[in-house]
């Protein structure tokens, strides 16, 4: 029996794909993502991998229809967006597109402290990239958000 303590820490993301093996491709390719599992069915289809990505696991599994798992494409729409921080939010950008992703938007410097660019990977998932670039207190966020959004007369 495991003991609690072998449970992977934190929050897991789960993301839906046509395409498995496309996937592990693509994050491993574009992110830097490493294949800690695989899982096929007895007909060899394989159905379920885990990545290790940015000190975190990441799941995909392959896209049931029956049970209302369907990936972004084609209709095109998300519902959230998949976050991480990387050293240089360039360079991984740059590693992503060459591997099949869509530019949303390129790296630009954020009022709370990080360079941030967005990309859709091949299967329709939005990924917000983020390289720490100053370390901000609350207080000065807020100030700076509240500076960027006041109304000019």
């Amino acid at each position: 029996m495991n003991s609690p303590s072998t449970q992977p820490a934190g929050f897991l993301p789960y993301l839906v794909v046509p395409d498995v093996n496309q996937a592990i491709t693509f994050y491993i390719q574009g992110f830097g993502a490493e294949e800690t599992l695989r899982l096929a069915t007895a007909a060899q289809q394989l159905v379920h991998a885990e990545l290790a990505l940015a000190g975190s696991v990441l799941m995909v599994g392959l896209e049931q229809p029956g049970l209302g798992l369907m990936s972004p494409q084609p209709q095109g729409t998300v519902s959230g967006t998949m976050c991480f921080y990387t050293a240089d939010v360039d360079a991984v950008i740059a590693k992503a597109l060459e591997a099949g992703a869509t530019l949303e938007q390129g790296a630009t410097d954020e009022f709370y402290g990080d360079r941030v660019g967005k990309v859709r990977d091949p299967f329709g998932h939005r990924w917000s990239i983020h390289t720490r670039r100053e370390k901000l207190d609350p207080k000065t966020i807020a100030q700076r958000f509240q500076e960027l959004t006041a109304v000019q007369p």
